[in-house]
């Protein structure tokens, strides 16, 4: 069978074994592909490089990581001939006098710190930053940069370029305003502030870290962040100046006020070193306070608390018996006092020679009895006689001692009178604070001191 070729117009024998011819495969793109792409990526690589080394230059030109820069230096092995390179220590030294040995325990307690840096906004000059050198928290240095010119990059990032100067050493310090009655303590030491109108001024400064303390009288203390003082709570305490008031230690305070005692007010006159009574303010941290009261001989008084006012349960604490070597016998004088108030003493003027001696000349007391043994009230005694024994109780306790040259002691003394008209027996009672002193009321001109009776008051 013969087929007519259409290009030429006629048949064409066919051959089966003949194939028609096969399209040719284009050959891939790969190698031009994979040369494009590494360009590409080495672009890209390139590219964020500098982007990434553009905002580390950016970030390093920052001020406070320069100077932060400036501190790792000195931190690399190696580097302690660099610390005068950008520490200056020269005021350390002359306006200090600081030794060798306090220069280098500086810089060991400068480079163990914790350094950061606060920029001071009141400089006002663009052209300069002006940083605090904290350590620690506490601002111990000052360091200046200048600005020298500005660089871009990338078209948006705009970098800065400062020159550093030393970092000036300022110490250690704290300023501070307080209460004088507050005790404030740097490293364990007490501070001495200036005072003025009760409030004292602290302006410290110390070439090793403070730790600062606020203590209140008693011992009781808490740190000082150096922004704000704790809460105290203000206590008053009422007491004869001689007692004395104990927390950890025996306070030392000065007295808000000082008033005489009343039961003492006679006595006083003739012994000035008698106690006044005392108050004082306890200004304290916690808010149970913690404290004694001890009397002059070191005994412990009992005490109560209410609206923050402290109050004893007697002004002097009594003893069973006299401590204090005394030539008088403080019953015998009370029974010879009880027994003119009677008109039971015998003598001139209703027997008031028996009672003169144990009288101070021209004291308060002396005035009394002169006057009742003189005057128109001792004549209204009933006539009476006395019962044998004339008393039938005579007791003596509570002996109190002020000082050397004063006491005082409650007697109780009740004798029976026998009424000569009608036999009625009357009890009288003496139931009565006795105040005796060691006194010279001579006028001599040598020192002869005697024990005299100088007041007594009635027990209500």
């Amino acid at each position: 069978m013969k087929e007519r070729s259409i290009d030429e117009g006629r048949l064409q024998p066919v051959n089966s074994r003949h194939r028609p011819p096969q399209k040719r495969k284009p050959r891939p793109f790969i190698g031009p592909y994979l040369l494009i792409l590494a360009v590409l990526l080495g672009l890209s690589a390139c590219t964020l490089r500098y982007v990434h080394s553009a905002l580390e230059e950016y970030e390093a030109s920052q001020p406070e990581n320069i100077l932060a820069g400036q501190i790792e230096k000195l931190r690399k092995p190696g580097a302690g001939s660099q610390f005068e390179d950008i520490v200056s220590l020269d005021k350390m030294r002359s306006e200090w006098s600081a030794t060798e040995e306090e220069v280098a325990q500086f810089k060991q307690d400068f480079l163990a710190s914790s350094i950061t840096f606060q920029e001071d906004h009141s400089v006002v000059d663009s052209t300069k930053k002006t940083f605090d050198v904290l350590s620690n928290g506490c601002k111990v240095a000052t360091v200046t940069l200048n600005h020298v010119g500005q660089e871009n990059r990338l078209l948006i990032f705009t970098l800065d370029r400062w020159s550093v100067g030393k970092m000036e050493v300022t110490g250690y310090k704290f300023q501070l305003t307080a209460p004088a009655s507050v005790i404030i303590k740097s490293n364990g030491k007490v501070l001495q502030g200036e005072i003025t109108d009760g409030m004292a001024t602290y302006d410290v400064r110390s070439l090793v870290p403070l730790n600062v303390e606020i203590c209140d009288i008693l011992g009781n203390s808490v740190p000082y962040d150096q922004k704000n003082l704790p809460t105290f709570t203000d206590y008053k305490v009422t007491i004869p100046e001689s007692y004395t008031i104990c927390g950890v230690e025996p306070v030392s305070i000065e007295a808000a006020s000082l008033e005489p005692m009343e039961e003492l007010k006679y006595v006083k006159e003739y012994c000035p070193d008698l106690p006044d009574i005392a108050t004082y303010t306890l200004r304290i941290l916690s808010g149970e306070p913690d404290f004694k009261i001890l009397d002059s001989g070191g005994n412990e008084v009992d005490f109560t608390i209410e609206d923050r006012k402290v109050t004893i349960a007697g002004n002097f604490a009594g003893q069973d018996s006299l401590s204090l070597s005394v030539n008088i016998d403080p019953l015998a004088v009370a029974k010879l006092w009880s027994l003119f108030m009677t008109q039971d003493l015998t003598g001139p003027n209703n027997g008031y020679g028996q009672i003169e001696p144990y009288l101070i000349k021209g004291s308060y007391l002396q005035d009394v009895a002169w006057k009742w043994a003189t005057g128109q009230d001792i004549t209204f005694t009933s006539n009476h006689t006395l019962k044998n024994p004339p008393f039938q109780v005579e007791t003596i306790s509570n002996y109190v001692v002020y000082s050397d040259n004063c006491f005082s002691c409650d007697i109780r003394l009740e004798k029976t009178l026998v009424l000569t008209r009608t036999g009625e027996e009357v009890k009288d009672v003496v139931n009565s604070t006795f105040y005796f002193v060691k006194y010279d009321d001579t006028d001599n001109g040598a020192d002869d001191p005697h024990w005299f009776l100088a007041d007594y008051r009635e027990i209500l």
